[in-house]
Formats: C-alpha cells, structure tokens, sequence
C-alpha cells in the first residue's frame, strides 16, 4: 500500500507550521494532516530526452568538468542527479552510523527547485544549509509525508540505495581474500561473491560467537585502512591471528568450489593482501576497498538504464569519484550491455548548494538513511518505512530479514539482491 498525503498547509495559504522544536528525530506516532484541495506541487517529468541546455552534462557545461564515460553512439539519455548520506570514511563499522544510502532523482530544474523551497518554508529556521533531519522532527512530518507520498512530487522519479555497512565489510572481505577485487564487487553484477558474503555475515556470529566475529570485522576493517606499508603486515598477522583462534568447525560451504569452508578460504588468501594492499597505497586509481559509493554508483546506473536509456549524472562533488575509477566503473558495466558501451553515459560533480536537483536527492538520502537505520536497530516507523518503500532499489547491499520486509513491503527473498543466493 503506497499513502498518499495532502500538501502540508503552508502551501494553501492557510497559517503555517509552528516553529520546529529541536528535539530528536521523529519515530512516534504520525502527525494529523488537514486535508485541503489545493493540487500538488510537481513539475513536468521529463523523460527519454536527450541532455541539452545550459544544464548538459557535455562540453562547455557549467560546473566540474564532465567525465564523459560512455563511447558508444548516444540514443535517449536519463539525466538524474545524486547524492549519498552516512558517508563515514573507512570507519565502517561505527555504531552511530550503520547505514550509507545513495539517492537519485529525476526531476528539471524548476521543479527540484520548487520542492526545495516548499520543504524550506515548513522549517523557517533552518539556517543557510536545509538537511534531512529537519523534517524527520515530529512537526514536520506533513512535509515529508508529502515529500515522499504517492501525490508527493518525487514519486515514481527517484531511486534509494541502501548499503549495511556491517554486511558491506563481509562483502568486503570475501573479494579480498576469496574473490578478486573489481567494480562489481558488492553488486548485484557479481551473484557468487555476495553469495559468500551473505553465508559469512549470516553465520560468522553463530561460528565465531559475537564478540568474536567483530575481532573479525574489526581486524579486517583495522587493516584495509591501513596507510603505510610498515602497518600491512602487522595488521594481516592480527586478523589471521583472530580467524585461526575462532572455532570454524560447521561453517557452511562456500557455494562456489563445492568443498571447503568460507573461513577456509579466507585463511587461504592471506598471499593475496600484500600485492593488493601494495597496489591500493601506490594508485589511487584503485578500488578503494572500503567505498561503498562505488557499487551503489554502479547499481544506480543498471536501475536507470534498465529500459534501454544511457545514464547521465549530476552528482554531489566526491573526491573518491575520479576519472579512471568511473572508467573502470563503465567497463565493469558494459558486462550487462554487451556492445552497447554500458549505461553510464556521463557524470558531472556539482556543488550542491548550486544545485536543487542535487539538493532533494540530498534531502532523500538523509531522511532514507534516518529510517533504514531505526529499522535496522530494531526502533523503525511503520509509517515512515512504508512511505519510504517505493523508492529501495531491490539490489540494496541489505541482509537483514526482518527489517528488508518491514522496509520493503516485501517477504524476505521478493526483490532483495540476497534473494538469489
């Protein structure tokens, strides 16, 4: 079931909302939302055109320079614009931060902008930059029902990337020390890797014991976050030191070899850190091996170009998103376009305050991000989660049952990328 909420009463002309308190985020009981007649505030959605205009991400366009990705001929083109929430650096296993979201929108120009300064006018003392947390307090849950609502003006235009860091560090670990590090890494391009990586985020706490699988994470994380060579091998005797330590008898098969373990396979590619810890510290043309943006970049292109449309990106300014990586990104996604050059067309970086496209994927991510994290914990909205659920990309780094149903509106195995492992 989608809701459908009416335009909060600022819009109408009737009085506004009371100034907003500055308690914490809102997960209690929703607000009552006076109905009113007034339609609601959407621009045109513009579709299977090509980019033009002051706006096009292709030679002469304002903003960073374009990295123009693609190489095959050009037919209709999506423009979307970006923006993640929960970025915490290589520290992934933080517990104030345990989700990363990526969203993207598909909106012109003026009506990014008129969303924007209807959000802005329910929070008047929002100060200079308006962020998600502004509307996830109790009295501006109109405005981001509406927002997000089946009437709102971003429904059936926008897309949610979830990624479980804990999960991601699992995902992590099985392309280092099992698989083969790549772009596909972490996506839904790479089935048998997550399968792996799925098994050990399930069963590494049963076989290891709590405590003892976030030695584990923890080692792991410690190491891939290494900036000098003096600290690689130190690191790598750490975590083989805490996987040789941990009862593994009765981990499941790995899916992949049809023998052995998962933990088998890890202790087995402890030769395999130093020429990939050697080659992440010489280039920074290399994977950056704790980046969740990267898959999500990557799973954002395959969702918008799923009916035939080349990808271009106005997207967030983010220091990780360089030249050679969204090269080496494209030709991991021409995988799944073979002799189409791949769905990625293009990517310009943006400062997002110039930028209201940019600017309400930035409010998405947040309030996405807010909710997926109280699920998670086990402190969710039903309300909120449901107004959130068409937006969750089914190929979202997300292996929790129980919160993936409550946020979805899907059994667990409906949707989710897990579901095929």
């Amino acid at each position: 079931m989608h809701i459908s909420s009416p335009i909060p009463p600022f819009l109408t002309g009737e009085p506004g909302p009371e100034p907003p308190d500055t308690g914490p985020a809102a997960t209690g009981p929703s607000v009552t939302e006076p109905r009113v007649a007034e339609p609601r505030v959407a621009g045109p959605h513009v579709t299977g055109a090509r980019v033009t205009g002051p706006h096009a991400t292709g030679p002469g366009a304002t903003g960073s320079p374009v990295s123009r990705v693609g190489s095959q001929a050009v037919g209709a083109v999506v423009e979307i614009a970006g923006d993640e929430s929960g970025f915490s650096g290589t520290n992934m296993l933080d517990p104030d931060s345990r989700v990363f979201s990526h969203a993207t929108v598909e909106l012109d120009l003026e009506s990014a902008a008129r969303c924007v300064e209807v959000a802005r006018r329910s929070v008047p003392y929002a100060g200079d930059e308006f962020k998600a947390n502004h509307l996830l307090r109790v009295r501006q849950r109109p405005t981001l029902a509406w927002l997000l609502g089946a009437d709102g003006p971003i429904y059936g235009k926008a897309r949610v990337h979830l990624v479980d860091k804990t999960f991601f560090v699992a995902v992590r670990m099985v392309d280092v020390l099992i698989a083969e590090p790549t772009y596909s890494a972490g996506t839904s391009l790479d089935p048998d890797g997550r399968a792996m990586a799925f098994a050990l985020h399930r069963e590494g706490p049963r076989v290891f014991g709590t405590a003892g699988w976030d030695d584990v994470l923890m080692a792991f994380t410690t190491l891939m976050r290494a900036k000098y060579y003096s600290q690689v091998e130190p690191l790598t005797d750490e975590l083989f030191q805490v996987l040789q330590t941990n009862d593994t008898a009765g981990f499941g098969d790995n899916g992949s070899s049809g023998s052995g373990t998962i933990v088998e396979g890890l202790l087995a590619g402890r030769d395999r850190i130093e020429p990939y810890m050697r080659q992440v510290l010489d280039e920074r043309s290399t994977l950056p091996p704790l980046e969740p943006l990267m898959p999500a970049l990557v799973e954002t292109a395959l969702t918008w170009g799923a009916d035939g449309r080349r990808v271009s990106v106005i997207h967030d300014e983010q220091s990780s998103l360089t030249p050679h990586r969204l090269g080496q990104i494209e030709l991991v996604l021409a995988q799944a376009w073979p002799g189409r050059g791949g769905p990625l067309l293009s990517l310009r970086q943006v400062d997002s305050r110039t930028d209201p496209r940019v600017q309400v994927a930035d409010l998405l991510a947040g309030a996405a991000r807010r909710i997926a994290t109280n699920e998670l914990c086990g402190e969710g909205d039903p309300e909120l989660a449901e107004l959130l659920s068409p937006y969750i990309d089914s190929s979202s780094i997300w292996a929790d049952e129980g919160s993936w149903a409550r946020l979805t509106d899907r059994q667990y195995g409906q949707g989710l990328s897990a579901a095929s492992w």
